[in-house]
């Protein structure tokens, strides 16, 4: 580690030296007269992990920052150029591979004649040092950022020399240069003559030991041009011990405020803070300030509506949660979820469902962690919204959405059940029957759709289907009170009347020159509807020869499916076809005959809607599979199935509303096998029924044959 022989003049020289550095905890180093390093103590191996060795043969850069190391080898080289001690900071690498500033200091070590044979360095770890310079550097800035930013000036008065040091605000709130010496005399010239009195008994009063007064106090500045300003001062004097154990003030520090404006300031504080304050009490918002306590949480402050929330007086303040009625698991989960979020330091907003003050209902609310309170407790404001009825609108959009969803479907089944039941000769006279009747199920859609599923006017129904034949002319008559039908009743009613409307244009009145048609409608006492469709024509073609959809609709539908009547009457002049309807527009169940094949399996239709439930009992027939009976409402199927047994019931899952669920259940524990029918793409079925097969609407062709066949139903030769 020398480079000098042990035993040598020099090195015997050095002995001593190096014993003393070798323990010492700072890294030292011998180099020789021309700067190569000969001698390393222990706290230099320690740190770098570098001995003279590996030093001469890996070189000294490695510990260096490329950066910096230039400007160390320049004044390396300036020391010993100069042959004088000198000294530099610069970042020197470590073992683990880290930069830690240090700060290096050389000296030269000289023999008997003065000649430089050595050079001794020693390497200060600063990193501790450096920050703390960097932390008082950036605690500057933020004093004179915050002091800047409050508009305070600072001045601290050395007493010992009785001179000044003044901040940049503090000089133009006095008007003095911005910079330059600011003497005792400067600050005896800015105070007003009249207030100099009391400002110096109040820096008497600061400066006295015994007093020690660190009270604020206002007077005027005279600034150099002859403008007054007022201002605020507040200072604190430092002691120091002096002779016979008494101190004295040796310091005067303080700040500085320009107030001349404060009247009108504080009065526009005053009208900003009558405002707020009417904005707090006037909102519907729910605002308060809750302080945690060891085992709840109290409303130190809150607003009208907060107030009247918890039926509260409106003076009261500091009322306990439980003093209000929130249940003591609630509480508990409140005061952990607001610990919880004033450690976090920041603001949260949550939406969460609460039972308390007005009720159970929805909120939405913004907590946000403030100061700890007198006491040291947590402490946080809120301002809390009512979400009741959004999340009612949501609840109620998502249900509209199913629903949309739902009758979309059952729009398509309906559609799909009428290309079913359709028969024509050809088929151009197919596609023409089979669009007609589409068109008049979408007209009655529509015009459910204007009265949001409520109803549909009865007359614009029949103004609309009558449309393509001259509604307005003076051979077509329509007339009757103003009359709502119930969705269901609206769409078997407008395929009626456009199977009327049709019938006539091929055959009937409409067919022929001087033809004409009345539709009247009237309420009779027991509130039924009677409708009446009268065409007066010659040559009407007889019944017999056309019995098709039409009367299949009115008999179907009306009488077996509405509750209804009807009737038609042919003379030589015309036909009338009059028809009943029940006043509520109630669904009737539509029993039918016993088979005469005992060994038919009997069936079960529960179906609101009329023309899906046609195309099923089409299907099951083609199946040779009885229907005995049809449903439209909960309360139709509850009777038929008290009074028959059924080997099989095909349900739809919602009826107007109803849940078929209890009837499904009631049908399986009677040994009927069960499939439903839903226009839902995901329905809720129990555990019990969880294994029934829910066939999708709109059916696609077969999917009943299919089903029935896997739950061996029929034979697959079927």
């Amino acid at each position: 580690m020398t480079e000098t022989p042990p035993g040598s003049p020099q090195d015997e020289a050095d002995l001593p030296f190096r014993q003393v550095a070798r323990d010492i905890p700072t890294p030292c180093w011998i180099s020789d007269a021309e700067g190569s390093i000969i001698w390393v103590n222990d706290a230099w191996i320690a740190y770098t992990g570098m001995n003279v060795e590996a030093i001469r043969s890996r070189g000294l850069e490695l510990l260096h920052d490329p950066t910096v190391y230039p400007l160390v080898r320049a004044k390396w080289a300036s020391v010993k150029a100069s042959g004088e001690a000198g000294e530099m900071t610069f970042p020197l690498r470590g073992r683990d591979g880290d930069l830690r500033p240090f700060r290096t200091r050389v000296v030269p070590l000289r023999d008997a004649s003065g000649a430089i044979t050595r050079w001794f360095g020693t390497n200060t770890d600063v990193s501790e040092q450096s920050r703390i310079e960097a932390e008082l550097r950036e605690s500057q800035q933020r004093l004179e950022l915050a002091t800047e930013a409050a508009e305070l000036g600072i001045w601290d008065w050395n007493l010992s020399d009785n001179t000044f040091v003044y901040s940049s605000r503090a000089r133009k709130i006095c008007g003095f240069p911005a910079d330059g010496e600011v003497t005792f005399e400067d600050v005896v010239r800015a105070t007003h003559r009249e207030d100099y009195p009391r400002t110096s008994a109040m820096a008497a009063r600061a400066l006295d030991p015994a007093i020690r007064s660190v009270e604020r106090y206002r007077y005027r500045v005279v600034r150099p041009d002859g403008e007054v300003r007022i201002v605020e001062a507040q200072g604190r004097a430092v002691f120091e011990s002096a002779s016979e154990g008494a101190e004295k003030a040796t310091r005067y520090v303080g700040t500085l405020r320009d107030l001349t404006d404060l009247e009108q300031v504080a009065e526009a504080s005053r009208e900003t803070e009558a405002i707020l304050n009417s904005l707090f009490d006037a909102s519907e918002l729910y605002i308060a300030v809750v302080e945690v306590t060891e085992e709840s949480f109290k409303y130190v402050l809150a607003n009208r509506a907060t107030l009247d929330f918890y039926n509260q007086p409106s003076d009261a303040a500091g009322f306990d949660a439980r003093d209000i009625g929130i249940p003591d698991d609630e509480v508990k989960l409140w005061r952990a979820t607001l610990l919880e979020v004033w450690n976090s330091g920041k603001a949260r907003t949550m939406e969460y469902a609460f039972n308390g003050g007005k009720g159970a209902g929805w909120y939405v609310g913004t907590y946000t962690p403030l100061p700890p309170g007198p006491s040291g407790r947590p402490r946080l404001s809120f301002v809390v919204v009512d979400a009741t009825e959004r999340k009612s609108a949501e609840e109620r959009q998502a249900l509209l959405m199913r629903e949309v969803d739902h009758r979309a479907k059952n729009a398509l089944a309906t559609a799909q059940a009428i290309v079913q039941l359709t028969r024509a000769e050809t088929p151009e006279v197919f596609r023409k029957a089979v669009q007609g009747r589409i068109a008049a199920l979408a007209r009655v859609h529509t015009l459910l759709a204007e009265e949001r599923w409520t109803g549909a006017n009865l007359k614009r129904l029949v103004v609309e289907e009558l449309e393509p034949y001259g509604a307005s002319s003076s051979h077509i008559v329509i007339d009757g009170p103003s009359y709502a039908l119930l969705p269901a009743v609206a769409q078997t009613f407008g395929l009626v009347i456009h199977e009327l409307a049709t019938n006539a244009a091929k055959h009937g009145a409409l067919s022929r020159l001087g033809g004409s048609i009345e539709v009247r409608w009237r309420l009779q006492s027991n509130r039924e509807l009677a409708m009446t469709w009268q065409e007066r024509s010659e040559a009407i073609v007889p019944p017999d020869s056309r019995r098709g959809f039409g009367f299949t609709m009115l008999e179907q539908s009306i009488a077996k499916r509405l509750g209804g009547r009807w009737q038609v009457d042919w003379r030589a002049d015309g036909v009338t076809i009059t028809i009943l309807l029940p006043g509520d527009g109630a669904e009737r169940s539509a029993e039918r005959p016993k088979p005469s094949r005992g060994s038919q399996l009997q069936a079960l239709i529960v179906e609101d809607e009329p023309m899906i439930a046609l195309a099923l009992e089409d299907e099951l027939r083609g199946l040779n599979i009885a229907v005995a009976a049809i449903a439209g409402r909960l309360s139709e199927a509850e009777s038929v199935i008290s009074a028959k047994r059924f080997d099989l019931a095909i349900l739809d899952l919602n009826l107007g509303g109803e849940s078929s669920v209890d009837i499904a259940l009631r049908l399986r524990e009677a040994g009927a096998e069960i499939i439903f029918c839903s226009g839902y793409q995901q329905p809720n079925l129990p555990p019990q029924l969880s294994s029934a097969p829910v066939l999708r609407k709109p059916l696609q062709p077969n999917d009943l044959a299919v089903l029935l066949r896997s739950r061996g139903m029929i034979s697959s030769a079927k």
